[in-house]
């Protein structure tokens, strides 16, 4: 008896249909069956609710008058958004140009710039310097 109230409470007729076809006869064996076939979430009707689709014998869709203020401040402010996003997209690259010094290629040969000019006269080696001992001093 409770089962049959049980299924009178449902409006959905995907559980329902769900129901009819299962060998359950209890309440919590409905419940299983229904959330194994995962039809625990709620499902809305299409006849419950008119969500302003178009029906399929109008030729030519209309949008109601109430709706067009609504509809262009929320294109205008979508636009005004997609302008915001964008001008910062462009101030951060240029940010980031700005604080990253450029990048060198790696195949190519580091280019460095003579640090030390060329010695133009020529170093004479000194002579080896002598002990007290009368050996020569090699160094370490």
């Amino acid at each position: 008896m409770r089962y049959l109230l049980f299924r009178r409470g449902l409006n959905n007729r995907r559980m329902l249909a769900i129901l009819d076809s299962s060998p359950a006869c209890a309440i919590p064996e409905a419940c299983e069956w229904v959330m194994a076939k995962d039809m625990y979430r709620p499902a809305e009707e299409d006849e419950d609710f008119d969500d302003g689709t178009v029906a399929k014998n109008r030729s030519t869709p209309e949008k109601p008058s109430v709706l067009s203020p609504v509809l262009d401040q929320v294109n205008a402010l979508a636009q005004e958004v997609r302008t915001f996003v964008h001008d910062e997209k462009e101030g951060r690259n240029k940010v980031k140009n700005q604080l990253q010094a450029p990048r060198q290629n790696s195949y190519q040969e580091p280019s460095t710039v003579a640090a030390i000019p060329p010695l133009t006269q020529t170093v004479r080696p000194s002579p080896p310097q002598q002990q007290g001992n009368g050996r020569q001093f090699r160094g370490i």
